[in-house]
């Protein structure tokens, strides 16, 4: 199975795996979904970084574990590292939800694998 047939996902600790996996492979995997992550070390990151694997990350507003910002911080680092990102704030019935995504096709939901 080859990488463009894989989507990382994860939650918190997980969304970071996935990121830094994504980003470090020498092949981009299909996407990278994540929730309420972050980059752990920009520094180390930036000079490991080998692939654009697409994203979609999602971060709510009330986490009292991983702030709001990181996803921010993310996106900063992304931009800065060519990897060009949109930022979307959205509210749902449960409050304020943050979205950011790397490419407007995210994720290809049609691969057959």
């Amino acid at each position: 199975l080859n990488n463009s047939k894989i989507c990382l996902s994860g939650f918190s600790q997980g969304c970071m795996m996935s990121i830094n996996i994504g980003l470090t492979s020498e092949e981009s995997f299909n996407c990278i979904v994540g929730f309420s992550g972050k980059i752990i070390n920009k520094d180390d990151l930036s000079k490991r970084k080998k692939s654009s694997t697409k994203m979609l990350l999602f971060h709510g507003d009330q986490d009292k574990i991983v702030p709001t910002s990181s996803l921010l911080e993310t996106k900063d680092f992304l931009i800065r590292n060519n990897h060009p990102t949109k930022h979307n704030k959205k509210w749902n019935r449960n409050g304020v939800y943050f979205l950011l995504q790397t490419d407007r096709n995210s994720i290809n939901t049609t691969t057959n694998m």
